[in-house]
């Protein structure tokens, strides 16, 4: 864990000598910049508007899509793969607990390492998975707010009549961080599907 979170210490050591200020924090990178997002999603905007019926769903997804592919792929493999080769591991230990007779002890103590390496196979997986999914969301979140300030700086008076500026803080504090939910779940509904076959299988092999 000290290795993974070592980028942070000196942020760390920085602020116990001094205050912290904006130019003492990491640069994002490009592909997280505002003004790159923004432009993307404005271009699909653009080109949706041109259709009968417009979508900004489409163009976000349209935007956002190579994200979302490596995370849904690297969840597929832990699911169908790393899981359920836990799991079959896992009851060949327990039948050896219960009976000692069905297979010998060297081979209960393989499937034994086998539970113990499928657990660091899962970590090593799950995280990265979880980063990627929270990063779209954050890719998600900014290029939204930005493109909701930018509408906001156009509105005329008369706007505000029917939109408050209540409403439109609510949506970039509120509505656009459920994307931080959403990253995730998706991928677990679309998952279920790849997924079921394999459980399946196991459920009949025992």
């Amino acid at each position: 864990m000290a290795f993974v979170l070592n980028w942070i210490y000196p942020l760390f050591l920085k602020g116990f000598q001094k205050d912290i200020h904006l130019n003492d924090l990491y640069k994002c990178s490009k592909s997280e910049n505002s003004e790159h997002l923004l432009l993307k999603l404005e271009r699909n905007w653009e080109q949706e508007l041109s259709k009968v019926n417009p979508s900004f769903t489409r163009a976000t997804i349209k935007t956002f899509i190579p994200y979302i592919y490596a995370p849904t792929v690297i969840f597929i493999i832990w699911t169908c793969l790393v899981l359920n080769c836990s799991a079959l591991l896992i009851g060949r230990v327990v039948r050896y607990l219960s009976d000692s007779k069905t297979m010998a002890y060297r081979t209960a103590c393989v499937y034994a390492a086998g539970v113990i390496l499928t657990a660091i196979i899962n970590t090593l997986i799950y995280h990265p998975f979880c980063l990627m999914g929270y990063r779209t969301a954050l890719k998600v979140r900014v290029s939204w707010c930005s493109i909701i300030y930018k509408k906001s700086l156009r509105l005329k008076t008369s706007a505000f009549e029917k939109t408050t500026v209540g409403q439109i803080v609510n949506l970039v504090t509120n509505d656009v961080s459920r994307f931080n939910e959403v990253s995730l779940q998706h991928i677990f509904l679309d998952s279920g599907k790849s997924e079921s076959p394999f459980r399946l299988q196991n459920t009949s092999n025992e």
